[in-house]
């Protein structure tokens, strides 16, 4: 059959071009993706910012030989078979990023774009990898991005391909929200210094033109070379180069040149400074075998880490890092740089991408170095060993010095123990260890005559341990819990971080999340079932627990070399919390930059601590914990919300959940607090004021409630938004707007905080009137369907700030305003920071309360955040509470009113409060207090009241043991119930108990090691019973009132003679000279 032809007069030209056009439609985007991608990618040299001697930096790096690069889709992405959060990766890539990959590396670098947090608007790496047989993408790695001018950043206009073996981001500077110096100035360092200034105005506009050049070679490297040009004409003082980096996934820091020779960044010095000299910084996984570090040109660089975010300013040291920094600061330093008009400045530095060992990266560090110096580097090899063990316990750690005992590097072995590394010739002294085990023997050796190393550790022993619940039928199920090892005498490894010839961080981080003193070693069974543990020989009592509803188990051992102990920890539920749900409100992983713990190792933490719902609250960013619950095997343990913490720099940090998460999204999904437009026609501003409040553009605290609040999923009916540590210094709200409690005002200037002024003009209290603004008006605070009020508040995250916070949650209830108080941990830990303590319950009603039932029932969830908002909630550590209730007279009957806002009643006569609380019997209880309309705990503006409220009621009581065995398992338990005639104020009032142990708790908290704070004792705190005494159906108790300036005495005999609180004094109080610089460095931390 021939094809038969159309005739031609039937198609004109433009009916051609309609039906190519209607043909190609579909392929547009496909076609612009992969045939325009190469215009697009393109920077033309106009477009750049280029500093003398450019062109001959780049040609130094020798190119290598195969280089890809393309802009991301969604299937490049699912190609790369990146590894997740949950495994403790850092990855992020979007579609639109660029993937440059050669022989050796794969490396993302963002396109512009804006994100709340410590890189803000793209143009930097943002994932990297070594290419692997696997063909895996196991990205650690967080993000370096510039800090100029104390909170200046590049803004980039374009990202894109310059040369063959270069990328460029250029474009302006820009405000880096994240930081704002200014707010830190005028908050935290003027409360140590009063005179206090910095050398110039941070936030204003500087007319520099900035390029950032990737510059990839033939090796596991990029060279970045960062450009200024000053197109002003005017000259720019102050100027240095310096990065912000976050250190991204599950990763330890890793800087020999720090007071602690190795790993880790809190510093052992008196200041608690983690301010160092440095010669490079890196980053290890050794779960992840990933490893990548920030290795400087420039000699004599100085370091500020707060929080798992390190500062390099490069070539800034003078004499120690402290004296650099108090330099920089003042405007003193001999450092800075003026840049001229026309004038361009370069900085360069290698960003080197590792197998997991330090080693990987100093090794190319080394050959760069050679290359350079006309040098020779030799690899050396060896081999650890442990007796008969063909395969070690974990992989071991190989620490290299030189002849002045400077640890160089660390090598990173495999299970065998087989480890290379490469060295220039020298003298070097080797020390190998695992994590169970102390370090071997040294051994010196001479590169390049002896290239192999043989090492021995000692042989560990092994316990072979499984953890099950016995119910009272029999059955017998396993649970995930936790196993702690407390030495019996000295610890058989010990932990030495100063005044050691080789300090143990020379070896792995032992400074970030400590172990207490006298324990070798916590470990947590994830499922409960039979698990081994090595560790070292020696005698330990060994505990078995699952947080506070549990007994716990206890044996002791002594272990010799090599012996195998087989332990079979039985359990009972024996402080049940039936119709509560425990939950954690306040909780960080890997997707906070302070938190380098993976998804899977926080889900693990948690079902070990009995709790039943885990809020992810990362900083600035939303995390799902489900998958990691599901792949861990966890569902009927726990459960999960997703959350933020919005983490304002300089006025406060503020919890919302559940939200709803969005991959597609920057932070995948969180709320910007810093708005990203300008805000001049909001507020009416005028053309010629627009310069003075160009860079306010923070969200007030009344719009982020507001905003967090609309965030909320859609089968949700409501969202929390909560304050979080209110009194904590440089992080809490209340301390840095300058809050009086009695008033509700404020007294600093909103545009410290970058937040337009509600009055119109900058200036404090004393300028404006009185009253700032930066607070909640009471009308506000008072209706609870308001979104831009706040509902809960954090009464326990601080154990040492209890009294501070409840005299100001007393004072909003005595202003006839209901906020629920909650419980946190605040952990950014496995271990110092205690997963679930504080810990909030909330009713939700019996058959309700389980982790599955909660995830599969949107009515049970909503029930529980309904009743969190409601305050049918109570705080504790350790002591569960069964009941709660005040009955009195309505009328001619008796009726009850249990805690919540809603269960509010009209009670006249006959007050009886009742209550029943239980404990496992190694949580001990003594005191009972009740608190009605206490009033004197309001406080002025920068006087937290620091002492305890004074209670109506207080008593010592005595709970009552009772105990049960199974199958000849005894379990243990206490309870203490009560009935207390009461006769309350006439007017409407408030109902709040706080049950704890201040008299046999004594020396030390019988918790240890469950809780491993010893200094932190048992307690529980209610939320608010509540009566509308003359039944208007209003809830109006008499006002607060300003807290007595001399220490509130207590109502009974015990407190008054032992001098004892409910908690410890808060950590405040009068600051002598030295500790300044400690006390401005921990504002920095972000919890």
């Amino acid at each position: 059959m021939s094809e038969k032809k159309l005739p031609r007069k039937n198609f004109t030209g433009k009916t051609l071009l309609l039906i190519t056009t209607l043909t190609l439609m579909p392929l547009l985007p496909f076609l612009i993706s992969k045939c325009g991608t190469k215009t697009e990618m393109e920077i033309k040299d106009e477009e750049l910012a280029k500093a003398p001697e450019l062109e001959e930096s780049i040609n130094q790096i020798p190119k290598p030989k195969s280089i890809t690069i393309k802009k991301l889709d969604e299937k490049d992405i699912e190609n790369l078979k990146p590894t997740t959060p949950e495994e403790g990766s850092a990855f992020k890539a979007k579609p639109g990023d660029i993937l440059v990959e050669t022989e050796k590396i794969k490396v993302i670098i963002q396109q512009p774009s804006r994100e709340i947090g410590v890189s803000t608007y793209g143009g930097n790496i943002i994932d990297a990898d070594i290419k692997r047989d696997d063909g895996t993408f196991r990205d650690v790695v967080g993000e370096e991005n510039w800090f100029w001018f104390l909170g200046h950043t590049l803004k980039p206009e374009k990202v894109g391909k310059w040369k063959e073996n270069v990328i460029a981001a250029t474009g302006k500077l820009d405000l880096l929200d994240f930081i704002n110096a200014n707010g830190l100035a005028e908050t935290v360092f003027k409360n140590y210094i009063p005179n206090f200034e910095l050398p110039f105005k941070v936030d204003e506009e500087r007319p520099i033109k900035a390029t950032k050049y990737f510059v990839f070679s033939d090796g596991n490297y990029v060279k970045i070379i960062d450009v200024a040009c000053n197109e002003g004409k005017e000259e720019i003082p102050f100027f240095f180069f310096a990065d912000i980096i976050d250190s991204g996934g599950d990763v330890e820091f890793f800087i020999p040149s720090s007071e602690l020779k190795g790993y880790g960044y809190k510093s052992p010095l008196p200041t608690g400074l983690s301010v160092f000299k440095t010669d490079f910084i890196a980053f290890v996984s050794e779960k992840l075998d990933s490893s990548y570090g920030i290795f400087p040109e420039t000699e004599n660089n100085v370091s500020l880490i707060a929080s798992g975010v390190a500062v390099i300013a490069y070539g800034m040291l003078e004499g120690d890092g402290l004296n650099s920094l108090l330099s920089i600061a003042r405007g003193t330093s001999s450092k800075f740089i003026t840049i001229k008009p026309s004038e361009c400045l370069k900085n360069e530095k290698y960003f080197i991408i590792g197998n997991g060992s330090a080693s990987s990266l100093t090794d190319e560090f080394f050959r760069i170095k050679s290359r350079k110096e006309k040098t020779e580097v030799y690899q050396v090899q060896g081999k650890v060993s442990i007796s008969d063990l063909q395969v070690l316990p974990s992989k071991p750690r190989i620490a290299v010095f030189d002849k002045q005992n400077k640890l160089i590097t660390t090598a990173g072995g495999d299970i065998y123990g087989n480890f290379k590394l490469v060295l220039p010739a020298g003298e070097y002294k080797f020390i190998a260890e695992i994590k169970e085990m102390p370090p071997s023997e040294p051994k010196i050796i001479s590169v390049p005559s002896v290239q192999d190393v043989q090492l021995q550790i000692g042989k560990p022993s092994k316990i072979i341990i499984s953890a099950l619940e016995k119910k009272i039928s029999g059955e017998e199920i396993n649970i995930p819990a936790k196993v702690s090892f407390l030495c019996k005498g000295e610890c058989p490894k010990k932990i030495c971080i100063k005044g050691c010839e080789i300090l143990s961080t020379s070896f792995r981080d032992y400074v970030y999340d400590p172990l207490p003193d006298g324990v070798q070693e916590v470990v947590f069974l994830k499922d409960g079932k039979t698990q081994e543990i090595s560790i070292a020989p020696g005698s330990y009592k060994i505990v078995v627990s699952r947080g506070m509803e549990y007994s716990r188990y206890e044996t002791e051992v002594n272990l010799q070399p090599g012996e195998e102990v087989r332990i079979k920890a039985y359990l009972h539920r024996v402080a049940n919390s039936d119709g509560w749900l425990s939950a954690d409100t306040h909780v960080h992983a890997v997707n906070s930059p302070d938190s380098p713990v993976s998804l899977i190792d926080r889900v693990i933490t948690f079902a070990g601590e009995g709790v039943d719902i885990i809020i992810s609250t990362d900083h600035d960013w939303l995390t799902d914990y489900e998958p990691a619950i599901e792949m861990v095997g966890l569902k009927d343990f726990l459960s999960s919300l997703v959350g933020q913490e919005i983490t304002t720099f300089s006025y406060g940090h503020f919890n919302a959940y559940p939200l709803k998460l969005d991959k597609k999204e920057p932070s995948d999904g969180a709320l910007d607090w810093a708005e990203k437009y300008d805000r001049y026609q909001k507020y009416g501003i005028k053309e010629s004021e627009k310069e003075k409040f160009r860079f306010l553009r923070s969200l007030h605290p009344r719009e982020i409630f507001k905003n967090a609040h609309l965030m909320k999923p859609e089968n949700f009916a409501r969202n929390i938004v909560q304050v979080n540590h209110p009194r904590s210094g440089g992080m809490g709200y209340f301390d840095y707007v300058l809050l009086d409690t009695l008033k509700l005002t404020t007294a600093i200037d909103p545009c410290i905080h970058r937040i337009f002024p509600p009055a119109g003009t900058c200036g404090g209290a004393e300028i404006v009137g009185g009253d700032t603004g930066l607070f909640i008006p009471l009308q506000i605070l008072k209706d609870m369907a308001n979104l831009e009020r706040f509902d809960a508040i954090e009464v326990y995250n601080s154990y040492y700030e209890i009294p501070i916070v409840m005299n100001d949650w007393f004072t909003f209830l005595n202003h006839g305003v209901h906020i629920t108080g909650v419980g946190v941990s605040d952990t950014h830990q496995k271990f110092q920071v205690h997963p679930g303590i504080g810990r909030t319950f909330v009713w939700v009603g019996k058959g309700n309360d389980l982790p599955s039932k909660f995830r599969e029932d949107i009515q049970v969830k909503n029930t529980f955040i309904n009743n969190l908002a409601d305050g049918k909630v109570f705080i504790s550590n350790g002591i569960i509470l069964e009941d709660f209730k005040l009955c009195g007279a309505r009328g001619n009957a008796e009726e009850c009113a249990e805690m919540g806002w809603s269960n509010m009643k009209n009670l006249t006569s006959n007050f009886k409060l009742k209550i029943k609380v239980k404990s496992a019997d190694w949580v001990k209880f003594d005191t009972l207090k009740i608190f009605i309309n206490t009033r004197k705990t309001a406080a002025k503006s920068k006087k937290p009241v620091e002492k305890w409220p004074t209670p109506y009621y207080a008593t010592s009581i005595t709970p009552i043991p009772q105990e049960i065995e199974i199958q000849g398992n005894r379990f243990g338990w206490l309870v203490f119930e009560t009935e207390i005639p009461l006769t309350p104020p006439a007017e409407d009032f408030w109902v709040v108990a706080v049950v704890s142990c201040e008299n046999s708790c004594e020396p030390e908290n019988p918790m240890f090691p469950v809780i491993v704070d010893k200094r932190v004792k048992p307690m529980l705190i209610t939320n608010p019973i509540y009566i509308d005494q003359n039944g208007d159906g209003k809830f109006t108790p008499p006002p607060p009132t300003y807290a007595e300036e001399s220490s509130q005495a207590p109502h009974y005999e015990d407190h008054q003679k032992n001098g004892k609180g409910i908690a410890p004094k808060s950590k405040r109080g009068k600051t002598d000279e030295n500790n300044i610089l400690e006390k401005i460095i921990k504002s920095l931390h972000i919890h």
